[in-house]
């Protein structure tokens, strides 16, 4: 099953174009516009000859554009990207001018490659473990382009105190769902973060954790996501980083109450393990004196 594309009446029909090719490039266009040959194979193809067969036909006919050969060896992984015949193929099929579509090409922010194809494991690591909680269902998902294409703009306390800043909100993604057990439904909203650098943990409070609390409690949140609830999910480098970064939280409960409880910390590792997203316990919480997961169970 693909859980990235949208399902849609009398499909192109172009001659060797197929339903498959169709789902590769609206995946690439509904995560971060960049897919990995290591993310295509397990669900697209049976084996990675295929995969680099079928991708360098839709390169050779100008669906896709893909790193070269250098870069391939710089990044360690394959990249593909949709290419202008790709992004025309998607506007015609949705009906949507090409301006609106914000759409990644090849070498549109190439710094953030990386960090994108790793933000993509996320997603997956995500919607793979949903599968295995029946009574909840994705309803909304924020990629990082949405976000950077129309972010909101914040003012939030650099101290605590008086000093204030205006920050552009640009998180690395958005996702609500709805628990549909019980006598009235209930709605769950993150807000990711992904940091795969060293970062300090003082740092990170200034950078992160001041104006993203701030956002949640904002006008603009509530405007744009129609509530001022939400969850931080802070994914890091290692454990040992995120277990630092709560313990760094913890002395501002005093001053904030429970409102930095709302952030949660874990390793990029613990977070791509495979059904661990939610049920787990991998995530560090201000105030836990052990790891803890997003969804009791028990509950359902």
């Amino acid at each position: 099953m693909n859980y990235f594309t949208h399902q849609i009446k009398n499909e192109s029909t172009l001659m060797g174009f197929t339903p498959r090719d169709k789902d590769i490039l609206e995946t690439i266009y509904h995560l971060e516009g960049v897919l990995a040959d290591y993310q295509i194979v397990p669900r697209f193809f049976n084996s990675e000859r295929r995969m680099k067969a079928r991708m360098s036909l839709l390169c050779q006919n100008g669906y896709l554009d893909r790193l070269t050969r250098q870069q391939r060896n710089s990044y360690g992984f394959m990249a593909y990207f949709l290419s202008e015949k790709g992004i025309d193929y998607l506007c015609n099929l949705w009906g949507i001018p090409p301006e609106k579509l914000n759409a990644r090409s090849k070498n549109d922010q190439t710094f953030r490659v990386r960090h994108d194809v790793k933000l993509n494991d996320v997603r997956m690591a995500i919607m793979d473990a949903l599968v295995q909680l029946p009574h909840i269902e994705l309803i909304e998902w924020v990629n990082a382009r949405a976000f950077q294409a129309h972010h909101d703009t914040i003012t939030y306390t650099t101290d605590g105190k008086a000093s204030k800043r205006k920050i552009a909100m640009q998180p690395d993604g958005y996702f609500r769902l709805i628990q549909s057990k019980g006598k009235r439904p209930l709605h769950l909203r993150f807000l990711i973060e992904l940091d795969m650098r060293p970062i300090a943990p003082n740092t990170f409070i200034q950078e992160t954790f001041r104006p993203g609390l701030a956002y949640i409690n904002s006008e603009a949140y509530a405007v744009r996501f129609g509530d001022n609830t939400g969850r931080w999910l802070v994914i890091t480098t290692e454990e040992a980083l995120a277990f630092d970064m709560k313990r760094k939280l913890e002395p501002l409960l005093k001053t904030l109450g429970d409102k930095s409880s709302g952030f949660y910390f874990t390793s990029f590792e613990l977070a791509t393990t495979p059904g661990a997203f939610f049920t787990q316990p991998i995530w560090w919480r201000p105030e836990e004196e052990n790891p803890v997961s997003l969804i009791d169970l028990s509950r359902y």
